[in-house]
């Protein structure tokens, strides 16, 4: 479990990145809403919902490594 200070400082990253790519990652990871049913009641593909996704999730690591909060990945 996160403690309280990593999970506050993401929910502030949250806010740092756009809002429509945050709210697939609180709808989807946090609330538990599967991502078809968001696909459907957005009119979207999928497909596009899992890429909205994807940058959110980059969006947020990218924030998270710029503030400190988060050790920047290696190249692999």
């Amino acid at each position: 479990m996160a403690s309280g200070s990593v999970k506050v400082r993401v929910v502030e990253a949250l806010g740092e990145i756009d809002p429509k790519l945050g709210a697939v990652l609180v709808s989807h990871d946090l609330e538990g809403i599967p991502m078809a049913r968001m696909a459907e009641a957005a009119k979207l593909p999928l497909s596009t919902l899992y890429k909205h996704r994807a940058r959110a999730l980059a969006a947020l690591r990218a924030v998270l490594e710029r503030e400190g909060d988060l050790e920047p990945r290696g190249e692999p």
